[in-house]
């Protein structure tokens, strides 16, 4: 977006007699950059100046510039892009005051440059080594394309029309910022995670916790990413056995109540600096393994086809698992992720028949569940639709002036009034009460047709017909 104009004659310039004078005039309005700014650039032809100096001034504000003759092409800037200010400039000689140029700019129009949205998406890691998949949304820029830099260093420079682009050869976590070409004024950062790096995690949860006996066993939760063909369980100078890393659930156990405080550790069979470990500490009572609590449900209205649903809530506690089950009178609803303020179930069917139960169970540990049972059946009433229907139309004579009467019956229920509207095809014939059936209509005209199409609408009601 460049403008240019040459001004040749359009000049306040008064000089005689071979005084100072401003020729050939140009200015160029330069793009915007991304601060909704631009600058001017302007260039001219001087003659009889004996400072060799002017000054460059904008009447709606403060900017004053002094500068050299020598200096042309000078830039001036920098201004609003707002599209509303109108500008004028005036160049002027400081020491002969009749030489002068002036020249208006309209107001210029600099789209705001942003870039957003950054989402970056890892390949998986092979011997090392991933890829990265980046994507951006972007408004107001002015160029092509944008420069890419990792770590605050120069990486690549690419089309908008490129997106999304691919970055390879990433073996650890960086940074990266995106700017559009050569405008360090509008960039966005994000960082790419190293996907390569060894990581296990151990969650705990006791089971069959038994205060007579005084014994306990434990679920461990093994989660991991880049490792490699399985791990070692152990724990308290004790090894537990050698795990593929599909056995994400692992029944230890039993173990006794006592002054032990319990900790267990899974090591990667490859990299001994790849581990995970939780500690439980010392378990002497039962009140520490997974519980289900407070289940509530809330009953929706019933639909018009006699259906509802259902909102549970509960509150689970030392559960190892990332989420559960609601089943209840033979029926599996799904899996669910917990964390969410309640969960919809349905739509159920209020047969006033069936005392409906909802048992919400733990995904890694079954015996981690609770139930709520309603006390009494739902009872939905199945509201039937608008009906016109069983219409009879007895044709009784003809009127004389090429009409004819006939009289209307039908039966209707779950009208929406007292009234029904009658059409002989697109001509009403008039409104009628459903109390008076059946009704004689007359004025029904005579057309050169085997049958007549009556339309029979409920009152204001044109969907029921």
């Amino acid at each position: 977006m460049r403008f240019l104009v040459f001004l040749s004659f359009m000049l306040i310039s008064n000089y005689i007699h071979g005084q100072c004078s401003i020729n050939d005039l140009a200015y160029e309005v330069v793009d915007c950059n991304g601060d909704q700014a631009f600058w001017v650039s302007i260039n001219f032809n001087t003659a009889e100046i004996d400072n060799n100096l002017f000054v460059i001034s904008e009447t709606g504000s403060s900017f004053t510039q002094e500068f050299s003759v020598s200096e042309l092409p000078v830039d001036i800037g920098p201004f609003s892009g707002d599209c509303e200010t109108d500008y004028f400039f005036i160049i002027s000689n400081p020491e002969e005051s009749n030489c002068t140029a002036t020249f208006p700019i309209a107001p210029v129009c600099c789209p705001n440059c942003n870039l957003f949205d950054l989402v970056i998406n890892t390949s998986d890691c092979e011997e090392g080594i991933f890829d990265a998949s980046v994507n951006f949304e972007y408004e107001g820029v002015q160029g092509v394309g944008f420069d890419v830099f990792i770590d605050d260093e120069f990486n690549s420079f690419h089309s908008y029309n490129d997106l999304p682009i691919n970055l390879n050869g990433f073996s650890g976590s960086q940074t990266i910022t995106i700017c559009e070409n050569d405008n360090s004024n509008c960039c966005i950062d994000g960082t790419i995670f190293n996907d390569c790096t060894c990581d296990i995690s151990l969650d705990a949860q006791i089971i069959n916790c038994n205060q007579d006996s005084l014994t306990f066993d434990v679920i461990l939760g093994y989660n991991s990413s880049n490792t490699q063909n399985g791990f070692t369980l152990g724990g308290n100078g004790s090894t537990y056995g050698n795990f593929s890393n599909v056995d994400t659930i692992i029944n230890l156990g039993p173990f006794m109540m006592d002054s032990t405080s319990y900790e267990f550790f899974a090591l990667d069979s490859e990299d001994i600096l790849c581990f995970g470990a939780i500690e439980i500490g010392i378990i002497d009572d039962c009140n520490v393994y997974c519980t289900i609590n407070n289940v509530f449900a809330e009953i929706h209205e019933c639909d018009n086809d006699g259906a509802f649903f259902v909102d549970l809530e509960f509150d689970v506690a030392n559960s190892i698992a990332d989420s559960f089950t609601v089943r209840g009178n033979g029926i599996n609803y799904g899996n669910f992720n917990y964390g969410e303020d309640f969960y919809t179930i349905g739509p159920l069917i209020g047969d006033c028949e069936t005392i409906y139960e909802f048992v919400i169970i733990d995904n890694a540990n079954e015996e981690c569940r609770n139930v709520f049972e309603f006390q009494e059946p739902i009872c939905c009433e199945t509201i039937p639709e608008c009906s016109i229907h069983n219409i009879i139309v007895d044709p009784i004579e003809c009127d004389g002036d090429s009409t004819y009467a006939l009289v209307l019956n039908f039966e209707n229920q779950e009208t929406t009034n007292d009234f029904f509207d009658v059409y002989s095809e697109d001509e009403f014939m008039g409104t009628f009460a459903y109390a008076e059936l059946p009704v004689t209509i007359f004025g029904f005209p005579e057309r050169d047709v085997e049958y007549d199409i009556i339309y029979i609408y409920d009152k204001g009601n044109y969907a029921c017909f």
